[in-house]
């Protein structure tokens, strides 16, 4: 089976319907997108679910099944899917539940974090509900929230790196990449196995799952850590617990932190099964110039898993063959002009920054945002004379395809804390959003998590949280942007998802890595002070 086409494969059993829970108080709001033609115009639908208490967080799994959530120091899974979705409660977790850090892609298992199990639930609570750690070393742990076989009744779970202090770092299919802060800025970073592959990740080696590998020390911290993909055991024909699980393939680990100096800058890639390293080179993968994030629709790893993007040690933009270990440089630096954030979308298209190297106003006038077509050698500059410090924020899976058959990429790019959507050509200067989040979908649009603060001050829910969908339109003449289009409610006239909160409500929000390309973190909830704090994703503190 081509790499090509196991990809597809796994687009077609995407799972789950939900794309997002959002938690008002004690009330979940699921919303899901419609079966085919059951939504007359509307493209989603919205379930209410009544929990127990507000909860401190949510998390959904990774199949997008089984919704989790934190009340205190307990955890509670329930499925989704159910007949009756009220009823299936699962409460687990071993100790305390003090953080939910996130889930692994694609299947039921999530990672938490307990403070030693000090202390009854909620001891050390704030009054946001957030858990204060106590003074002793914490524990990671995984736990299986989904589907028991009917002989099985104990929920498989385990305690990860012993006695370690580990902080997650990137989320595979099956493993965990972990760092542990050693002092100063030295670091190490371990793999850890949590449902491993039973003919690929238990051909090599006897290590039991939670137990940690070293894979490297280096005196800098690692910036970028990313965890590549491969076919799963039913496409191999192999027999496994998961058989519809990709596997994992390779460690991804950026040693320096690019936003600060290039000087010493390295890459080293890992093999999963044996743990070994396979090829280190000078330079870093540069996905968002947050560490240890992505741009939202954007992988350092192209679509067929061969090509790994990185930035040399003088700026220049250059390809990683993942199978060969060879470089290629594709941009050079030179002329003034550095190459930043880069990475491909899930159609292929090489997105980047190419930033002026000078220091003063005129010369940084000159950053631009830049897609390359490996295919056809193509080069195109989105929104023209944009402001000197416009940043990638997020970009689509697909370019968009105009009526007359020619396609445009677009992206949506920041500006003092304000978002624009760009495309070939000069910018629109009508602002999109101020504070929102954003989620690829599987087409030429992207989904959007907007938070709004202050929306009527005479109103009794003052703030909003709404979902909706930018979506690009016209041809020839560039593209224009509607940032506010939806069918997504089950009606006549769609709406868009809008959740009006008050101060004191804690709104939690949780996206299925099942129905957009993001990795399944779990978040922090909204405060009194920070009401949208919602949106806000990456790796967890």
């Amino acid at each position: 089976m081509s790499e090509a086409s196991w990809r597809s494969d796994l687009d077609a059993h995407k799972g789950s319907r939900t794309l997002l829970v959002a938690s008002a108080g004690s009330e979940a709001h699921i919303v899901r997108e419609c079966p085919p033609g059951s939504c007359n115009v509307g493209e989603l639908q919205v379930e209410r679910l009544t929990l127990e208490a507000p909860p401190n967080q949510i998390l959904l799994t990774g199949s997008g099944r089984w919704l989790t959530y934190r009340l205190g120091s307990q955890i509670i899974s329930r499925d989704l899917d159910a007949a009756d979705s009220h009823a299936a409660n699962v409460i687990g977790g071993p100790g305390a539940v003090d953080q939910l850090i996130g889930a692994l892609r694609g299947g039921d298992w999530i990672i938490y974090r307990s403070w030693g199990g000090l202390g009854m639930p909620g001891e050390n609570d704030d009054e946001d509900g957030e858990s204060t750690p106590p003074a002793r070393e914490s524990e990671l742990w995984a736990w299986y929230a989904g589907e028991l076989p009917p002989e099985q009744s104990e929920r498989p779970h385990f305690r990860i790196g012993g006695d370690l202090k580990l902080s997650v770092a990137a989320i595979g299919y099956r493993h965990i990449v972990a760092r542990r802060l050693l002092d100063g800025e030295r670091e190490e970073l371990y793999l850890v196995r949590i449902a491993g592959a039973k003919q690929t990740d238990f051909a090599v080696g006897d290590r039991a799952n939670g137990e940690p590998v070293l894979l490297a020390q280096r005196d800098q911290s690692f910036s970028r850590v990313v965890l590549t993909d491969g076919p799963s055991p039913a496409q191999r024909g192999e027999l496994d617990t998961w058989p519809e699980l990709p596997t994992d393939v390779e460690v991804v680990a950026t040693v320096g932190d690019p936003g600060k100096s290039r000087a010493d800058l390295s890459t080293l890639v890992f093999d999963v099964a044996r743990a070994e390293v396979l090829s280190e080179f000078p330079g870093a993968v540069y996905t968002s110039r947050v560490p240890l994030d992505n741009v939202a629709g954007l992988d350092p790893v192209s679509p067929n898993r061969r090509l790994l993007s990185y930035v040399t040690r003088r700026g220049s933009l250059a390809i990683h063959d993942l199978e060969l270990h060879s470089e290629c440089t594709l941009r050079s630096s030179g002329a003034g002009v550095e190459h930043a954030v880069s990475g491909f979308s899930r159609a292929g298209s090489l997105y980047f920054e190419a930033v002026s190297s000078g220091r003063d106003d005129d010369a940084r006038s000159h950053d631009r945002v830049q897609v390359l077509d490996l295919d056809l050698g193509t080069l195109e500059t989105l929104g023209e004379g944009f402001p000197n410090d416009a940043r990638l924020k997020a970009v689509p899976s697909e370019r968009y395809v105009d009526e007359d058959g020619y396609e445009h990429p677009w992206a949506v790019i920041v500006n003092d804390k304000n978002y624009y959507a760009v495309s070939e050509g000069d910018y629109s200067n009508e602002r999109l959003y101020e504070t929102a989040s954003f989620l690829p979908r599987s087409d030429e649009t992207l989904w959007v998590v907007e938070g709004r603060e202050d929306v009527d001050d005479g109103n009794s829910n003052p703030h909003r949280l709404e979902l909706h969908r930018v979506q690009p339109f016209g041809g020839a003449n560039g593209l224009d942007f509607d940032g506010e289009a939806d069918p997504v409610q089950n009606m006549r006239d769609p709406e868009p998802f809008d959740l009006g909160f008050p101060n004191s409500s804690k709104v939690c929000v949780s996206v299925s890595q099942s129905r957009s390309w993001t990795t399944p973190w779990a978040h922090s909830c909204s405060t009194s002070d920070r009401p949208t704090l919602f949106v806000k994703n990456g790796v967890p503190a």
